[in-house]
């Protein structure tokens, strides 16, 4: 991870969220970050981690100002980077669930979809994860594109082939 984001100085300018932008001191730091708003700062470190240690690092800075884009885009993130180890990940998986149900209720089906697919290929097997997830993604599946409902129907399938034919 970038030696910009443990700088004590980013953390102190974006924790000092006066307008909801980041100040505009950050372009010395990380010039993409400049005038994005905090979220959106926190989505391009989230994207730009290289492993999942880089990963809990960014979790461990700025996890208490996730919102449900950027537990969701984490999910997705450590399921790509955990690939064919998902155990590698279970511990952030653990974190990731918390702040999950903290940010669930405001998420769209889009971050519903990304959460039950990284959950799946994390082997995440979170009940309260997966049931109140599930639930409120059937509740607005009138508005779920193709890709939506193929990501669940996947993370379905594959959770159903690894748990004995039960999703948790």
């Amino acid at each position: 991870l970038r030696a910009e984001y443990r700088s004590k100085d980013l953390r102190s300018v974006m924790s000092r969220r006066s307008s909801g932008i980041c100040a505009t001191y950050l372009s010395r730091w990380y010039p993409c970050l400049q005038s994005l708003t905090l979220a959106k700062a926190i989505t391009v470190m989230i994207r730009d981690a290289s492993s999942l240690e880089d990963l809990e690092d960014v979790i461990s800075d700025w996890g208490s100002s996730f919102d449900h884009i950027n537990v969701s885009a984490a999910f997705s993130k450590a399921a790509k980077l955990a690939g064919s180890r998902p155990a590698s990940a279970q511990v952030l998986v653990l974190g990731l669930t918390r702040l999950w149900a903290a940010v669930q209720s405001n998420a769209g089906t889009w971050e519903l979809a990304n959460v039950l697919w990284a959950s799946s290929k994390l082997r995440c097997r979170d009940k309260q994860l997966w049931g109140t997830t599930l639930e409120a993604f059937l509740q607005q599946r009138k508005t779920a594109t193709c890709q939506e409902l193929s990501n669940v129907a996947y993370a379905l399938a594959v959770m159903a082939n690894s748990n004995r034919g039960s999703v948790p």
